[in-house]
């Protein structure tokens, strides 16, 4: 195999954008401050507590809640205008 295939194989050019975006992002919490850009990995150390202490799951619960209803609203909505259309030649000008 040649070199280039094995960049591709190894997605080099992703895992390069992951770490560039990584060292910013490091460099921008530690000018900034934790307060305005929290560094990675007190991130993901906050992403490990909320799995382990099984928080995740109710927020992720009511965030599904929040998308069906408004997914349902929606649909509603739009069935009402689709009735309106076929019923009222006015409505079917707009």
């Amino acid at each position: 195999m040649t070199r280039r295939d094995w960049a591709t194989r190894l997605h080099l050019p992703t895992l390069g954008a992951v770490l560039v975006i990584l060292v910013v992002w490091s460099l921008l919490s530690w000018r900034y401050g934790a307060y305005v850009l929290p560094a990675p990995l007190a991130v993901l150390r906050g992403f490990g507590d909320i799995l382990q202490s099984g928080e995740i799951w109710k927020h992720t619960g009511a965030s599904l809640y929040r998308i069906l209803v408004g997914f349902a609203g929606a649909r509603g909505i739009a069935i009402l205008m689709g009735l309106a259309a076929f019923v009222s030649r006015t409505a079917r000008g707009v």
